[in-house]
């Protein structure tokens, strides 16, 4: 796992289903940047998604890597 893909692992503790507009303001960074991060992880399997709806899109962490963290 690359650093911001640790970091986000702390706001997976707090919900299991988080959306770009969660992963920009966690990070500081634009929409359109949080975005980016999300297709990106999307592609190499960090994240899965969850809904998607373009304006409600939301995304869970890979069922492997959920069952390493948290259980």
């Amino acid at each position: 796992l690359d650093a911001k893909q640790q970091a986000l692992i702390a706001l997976f503790e707090k919900r299991k289903i988080i959306t770009t507009k969660d992963i920009g303001l966690f990070f500081g960074i634009s929409p359109r940047a949080a975005h980016a991060l999300c297709v990106k992880w999307l592609a190499s399997g960090f994240l899965v998604l969850k809904d998607p709806a373009k304006k409600s899109r939301s995304y869970e962490l890979n069922l492997d890597l959920q069952n390493k963290l948290f259980d």
